[in-house]
């Protein structure tokens, strides 16, 4: 949350990309009570359960929205001054088409932060690496099955690695602020 402690003041709306159960959505709007704070997934299921959490919570800056066809509202264009992704980025089925839209609603001074396994993208640099090859099975089992679910189905999952997403970034005209090859990178509109 580095973003959230240096300018809680001037931050009014943040997403929450492939909020999942809501988890860490309800904790930001806690943390920052005078923004409102929305978490989107394409998961139905996970969308229901993210708003029972809130009815649970009595949270009342925070809402939640299925994606249906992918594409945010076209209301929020340039609406969020900070937008995060946890584990969601090497999962996404078109991260083109995401980046994109993710970019089309963020203010042209936001900031994005991602959360995704620090592995490589060359899979011998990760040789005795016990978390990357944790990771690995992991994805065997649930990211890659969620990146190839819909067109394009890239299929990126763990093993996209680092520096692959570091290069993708880049090519999307994003800037990477800070360290590019680990598993927390912020960025914004270059």
């Amino acid at each position: 949350m580095s973003v959230a402690l240096f300018y809680t003041d001037t931050i009014t709306n943040v997403l929450d990309f492939g909020c999942g159960p809501g988890s860490l959505t309800i904790k930001l709007a806690e943390y920052l009570p005078n923004a409102k704070v929305y978490g989107v997934d394409i998961d139905r299921n996970s969308i229901e359960k993210a708003k029972e959490n809130k009815a649970k919570e009595n949270i009342p800056n925070v809402e939640f929205v299925l994606l249906e066809n992918d594409h945010m509202d076209e209301s929020w264009t340039k609406k969020f001054d900070w937008i995060t992704l946890v584990d969601v980025l090497h999962d996404l089925p078109n991260p083109n088409f995401s980046i994109s839209d993710i970019k089309r609603v963020l203010k042209d001074d936001g900031i994005v932060s991602v959360i995704d396994p620090c592995v490589h993208s060359d899979h011998k640099m990760n040789q005795g690496n016990q978390t990357a090859a944790m990771l690995y099975v992991f994805s065997t089992f649930l990211c890659l099955p969620c990146s190839m679910s819909r067109e394009p189905a890239v299929g990126n999952g763990v093993g996209w690695g680092v520096e692959n997403r570091a290069e993708f970034l880049k090519s999307n005209d994003l800037k990477i602020l800070g360290d590019e090859h680990n598993g927390f990178v912020q960025f914004q509109k270059a």
